[in-house]
């Protein structure tokens, strides 16, 4: 069956190619390594005394498979008997893998033994992208067997500063590049013997490297954010020298983005806005609009330049109950509380109490401005509830509670005393392992909290 393959391969190859008289295939098979595929790799195939005439074909997606046909090597005849070679060098990916040898025989193609492909040249260190606080940096490679002369160019913002070799008929070393100022390097090793392969990385040696943001809008102060309201974020980078690469700003999935800036999903909770910079002093600006939430909650933002990360930073977003209008009232299973305190009261803006070991809000939307408003809970010993407050019933238009049960717990219902019947708790949202659950009634009285 694989000669099968083999064949059908070939008499393609034979139908596409031009030297179709003479043509004499040579064959054969590249295996994948763990980290990179072989499709597509370019095989040079060349008679060994005299590698600099070559002909160049590619692994197949199919079995990664490759014919290259010897008549297309410039100025070389092949003949029964007659030794040719092929190997892996793609100087592009890095990879490399052979050389395989074969003696032509007198048959319609031959096939070469496979090969594997390794990485031509690796640098283990210096992995990182910025360095803080250091003068030196540690030089790690290893290469493949046929690439054992090692040597590294250094660049300092684009300018050459050193040129040295690393060792002679070695795949493996390390050394310490000292004596190094702060700013921007790219650091270019090479590794040569049957070829040569060259890789570059660039990193920066700085002093400092910060990040800090500001949240503005109306209504904003500090990282304190009102819900549904148009928000400038604006992201601050500095360093101790100049710098260039990607900055990247991640921010939560539920803020609405306003701008037509380079956005893209992160994860599942986060998006990432980007920009190309330059310098030591580098400010960006977006805008997004918060979340249209009831509860009060916080949201994470950070930083990325390269491969370092800031900290973490939280805007807190209050909702349509807000932090500054909270009248916190610790409701115990034994106890009344008749602690008042006076708020000015809107169809826009309700009164609110607060149960903290409850994990209930209750919010009084009065149907007009009231100055001076107060309630207040008074909790019984068979677990029910009394809302007291001088805002008469005939001029509340509603009033809302909104709990926060853990996940395991079951379904909750209000029951209103004075109509004598159960109000459903609507589901809002699941969070931090919480579901949160909403219900409404028209007036003030008596109530309790049921659990299904």
């Amino acid at each position: 069956m694989k000669k099968i393959l083999i064949a059908a391969f070939i008499l393609l190859a034979f139908i596409l190619l031009p030297h179709q008289a003479t043509a004499k295939f040579v064959c054969g098979k590249v295996n994948s390594s763990a980290e990179f595929s072989a499709d597509w790799l370019n095989i040079m195939v060349y008679y060994p005394e005299d590698s600099s005439k070559y002909t160049v074909c590619k692994a197949t997606p199919e079995e990664n498979k490759y014919c290259c046909d010897l008549e297309a090597i410039p100025t070389i005849k092949w003949k029964v008997g007659k030794n040719v070679s092929a190997e892996v060098y793609d100087a592009i990916s890095g990879y490399v893998a052979g050389p395989v040898s074969l003696s032509i025989t007198p048959e319609g193609y031959d096939i070469f033994p496979e090969m594997s492909i390794s990485k031509a040249l690796d640098i283990i260190s210096p992995k990182n992208e910025v360095y803080l606080n250091l003068s030196s940096i540690l030089l790690n490679v290893t290469s493949f067997q046929e690439y054992n002369n090692l040597k590294y160019t250094l660049y300092y913002y684009d300018n050459k500063i050193k040129e040295e070799s690393i060792c002679n008929n070695c795949n493996q070393a390390e050394l310490k590049i000292e004596n190094l100022s702060y700013g921007s390097y790219s650091l270019e090793v090479e590794a040569s013997g049957r070829r040569n392969i060259t890789k570059k990385i660039d990193f920066d040696l700085l002093e400092y490297l910060s990040f800090s943001r500001s949240f503005e809008c109306d209504g904003c102060v500090k990282n304190y954010i009102p819900r549904n309201r148009e928000v400038k974020i604006t992201v601050l980078l500095r360093a101790s020298h100049n710098i260039s690469g990607m900055l990247k700003d991640f921010f939560p999935l539920s803020w609405e983005t306003l701008t037509n800036e380079s956005f893209e999903d992160y994860s599942e909770t986060h998006k990432a806005v980007s920009w190309e910079v330059q310098g030591n002093n580098i400010t960006k600006s977006y805008f997004l609009k918060s979340p249209n939430i009831i509860f009060p909650r916080k949201y994470s933002f950070w930083s990325e330049f390269k491969d370092t990360k800031s900290e973490i930073s939280y805007a807190r977003v209050f909702g349509l109950i807000r932090w500054p209008a909270f009248f916190y009232i610790l409701i115990s299973p034994s106890k009344e509380i008749y602690n008042k305190s006076y708020q000015k009261a809107s169809p826009n803006e309700p009164l609110i109490i607060k149960g903290n070991e409850s994990q209930l809000i209750i919010a009084l939307y009065p149907k007009k401005e009231i100055k001076k408003a107060f309630a207040l809970i008074r909790q019984s010993k068979d677990g029910s509830f009394e809302i007291i407050s001088n805002i008469k019933n005939t001029d509340i238009e509603n009033i809302s509670f909104f709990i926060r049960l853990p996940e395991q717990e079951k379904h909750p219902y209000l029951a209103v005393y004075n109509d004598n019947k159960i109000e459903n708790f609507s589901y809002l949202r699941n969070e931090d392992k919480f579901v949160y659950y909403q219900a409404s009634t028209g007036k003030k009285g008596k109530f309790k909290i049921l659990i299904e």
